[in-house]
């Protein structure tokens, strides 16, 4: 009996000895390399010049400090170091025993592009070795201005794109609404002398056409202007892009366009201008879409 207990203990030591052997964790004998831990991010940069940390890693631990250089990639940034951000420093040091420093990236306010600018930081290795992998940080920046309805009042170029007249562009211009929230717009699809209300939303960046009669066609009725798709405000620039509205009746609509809206601090275009005849639209039905 005695040497079956002893054959039964010798058979579980060696069930669990292999599945010890069978589950070791590999140990890493590779060179050791720097890279970084995430390799894009982004800052909305306001007033106060936000700082963004951003950290290295390195695949071994050593019992000396390293020491590794951070260069800003100027062939693939269209941010400019001094202008849009600052590099508050340029040197990483990871003590010794560790594995992972940082450094830090300040977003300048009176520099930073409301249209965004993009910064790509890459390591240079001053000790030892840099990895094949993540060596590059990109780094989006955005400039942060707060909702000011005055911001989107004045003269305005609108660029189109029609699914009637094709692309074209005319002038328009808009005043304060009813509130702090709205302006009304003279001159959209060249319905002069008509003001058509534009209502923002804040908390989404984004503005609508809600629905409201723009004119009375003499065979189709009552014609309505609404949007479709929301436009994206940009409260630096006052301008509003990827506004889709249309203009229809009760038969159908007569156009769908999607627009975009260019405070006129800037030159107007020299595109073509295709006034709608109303008297000789024909309403395109829902069904045909």
């Amino acid at each position: 009996m005695k040497i079956f207990e002893n054959i039964y203990l010798f058979m579980v030591a060696s069930v669990l000895l292999f599945a010890c052997d069978q589950n070791k964790v590999g140990i890493y004998n590779g060179p050791d390399e720097a890279y970084f831990l995430e390799t894009s991010g982004s800052v909305i940069v306001d007033e106060t010049n936000p700082t963004v940390v951003i950290e290295i890693g390195t695949s071994t631990v050593l019992s000396t400090d390293r020491i590794y250089k951070i260069e800003v990639d100027a062939e693939q940034s269209s941010a400019a170091e001094g202008a849009d951000f600052e590099l508050l420093t340029n040197t990483i040091t990871i003590p010794a025993n560790e594995t992972i420093g940082s450094f830090e990236v300040r977003g300048l306010y009176n520099g930073v592009s409301p249209d965004g600018r993009t910064a790509v930081f890459r390591i240079t290795a001053i000790s030892e070795g840099i990895a094949d992998y993540n060596k590059y940080y990109t780094l989006d920046l955005f400039k942060f201005c707060s909702f000011d309805r005055d911001a989107f009042v004045g003269n305005y170029t609108i660029y189109e794109n029609s699914s009637v007249f094709g692309p074209y562009n005319y002038p328009v211009s808009t005043v304060p609404g009813d509130d702090e929230y709205s302006i009304y717009v003279d001159g959209l699809w060249t319905l002069a002398g008509i003001p058509i209300k534009v209502v923002f939303n804040t908390r989404a960046s984004t503005c609508n056409i809600p629905e409201q009669p723009v004119f009375v066609h003499e065979t189709y009725g009552q014609a309505y202007i609404r949007s479709l798709e929301d436009g994206l405000i940009n409260s630096c620039k006052g301008s509003i892009e990827g506004l889709q509205y249309t203009v229809y009746v009760e038969a159908g609509y007569f156009d769908v366009t999607n627009s975009l809206w260019v405070k006129e601090n800037i030159a107007p275009s020299s595109m073509p201008h295709t006034v709608p005849d109303f008297n000789r639209l024909i309403p395109i039905s829902f069904d045909e879409e």
